[in-house]
């Protein structure tokens, strides 16, 4: 079957399983978990990789147009409309507004959205809407990031807070970046959230006297933002969080050279924390130092060398660490 009939077959089928949807408890919405359900709809591409990002009020996914498609805007939506299906069949109605934004292969720059409602599926499955009509209500908004080398450089140059525009919200997007510049300085990847953030001022810059309309954008761009945001917090507090658990978990308490290693034990976690690669030293204090130790083989004189080998290392890496 060609794509095409396999997505009227879907939609087709879409009536008889929305209406068993949502009748189980509420599932817990997570990104890992929206993953795994989109993923294993297998309605979009697999080739590319998904991008998700959870909010209260949305569940924004992102992935790349099929090009093949005769008609690209169609295709969308029914992409949409599957992918929000399935996440409906799953969470019910704790489910909120399912974004997904589709990229253009060929310029990597330029996207379009579509947004399904839950009440939408809701309304189609129990035969409030027609396959036609439900297409139609769809709107696709195409929406542009500038040129993708101007993107890559912005994300790599930090913004200070004096170069936010003028215009709308602008305590908003102040804050907003302040926030990633905060991130930026916690050695967080704030790449994507720098390219959004350049997006809206280019929002701001182009609509000087700003209609509803526009309103509308700007706010829908910050709102994209601060979830992009929040997901690189989420990824912050689960990387300290598990190089902390190492740490309380693998503390050196007693034995040999015990100042000393703790020294060493604790400018592997600070060289960790601040995103530094350190596998090595690390893997050279585990086998060398505290391996030994604990069989009971370890040569004080070789156990000294190696760990002044390893904090001399430490402070050459990672300067700050004192």
């Amino acid at each position: 079957m060609t794509r095409r009939k396999i997505h009227a077959f879907l939609i087709a089928a879409l009536t008889l399983s929305s209406l068993n949807c949502g009748v189980g408890a509420a599932q817990t919405l997570t990104r890992d978990e929206v993953m795994r359900v989109v993923s294993g709809a297998r309605v979009l591409d697999p080739k590319y990789q998904l991008n998700v990002g959870v909010a209260p009020d949305m569940v924004t996914i992102t992935t790349y147009q099929n090009q093949a498609a005769k008609d690209v805007d169609r295709d969308c939506k029914i992409d949409a409309i599957l992918v929000a299906k399935a996440l409906y069949d799953k969470f019910g109605s704790s489910l909120p507004v399912v974004k997904l934004m589709f990229f253009d292969t060929r310029n990597t720059s330029k996207y379009k959205t579509v947004s399904v409602r839950p009440g939408d599926i809701r309304t189609f499955a129990t035969g409030g809407l027609s396959q036609d009509s439900l297409l139609s209500m769809l709107s696709v908004i195409g929406g542009s990031y500038g040129a993708p080398q101007h993107a890559a450089a912005a994300a790599d140059r930090p913004m200070s807070l004096s170069e936010v525009k003028e215009g709308i919200l602008k305590d908003k997007r102040i804050a907003l970046l302040a926030q990633i510049n905060e991130q930026r300085g916690e050695n967080m990847d704030v790449s994507l959230a720098m390219q959004r953030f350049r997006a809206c001022e280019d929002l701001i810059a182009r609509y000087p006297n700003p209609n509803g309309t526009h309103i509308s954008e700007i706010t829908a761009s910050l709102q994209d933002l601060t979830r992009i945001i929040n997901t690189i917090g989420e990824q912050r507090n689960a990387r300290d969080n598990a190089v902390r658990d190492r740490q309380i978990q693998a503390i050196p308490m007693s034995g040999l050279e015990l100042p000393q290693r703790r020294a060493v034990y604790n400018g592997l976690y600070a060289a960790e924390r601040a995103n530094i690669d350190v596998a090595d030293l690390r893997r050279m204090y585990e086998n060398d130092v505290e391996t030994r130790i604990k069989n009971g083989t370890a040569d004080p004189t070789a156990v000294n060398t190696v760990l002044r080998l390893i904090l001399q290392e430490l402070h050459r890496r990672n300067p700050e660490s004192g």
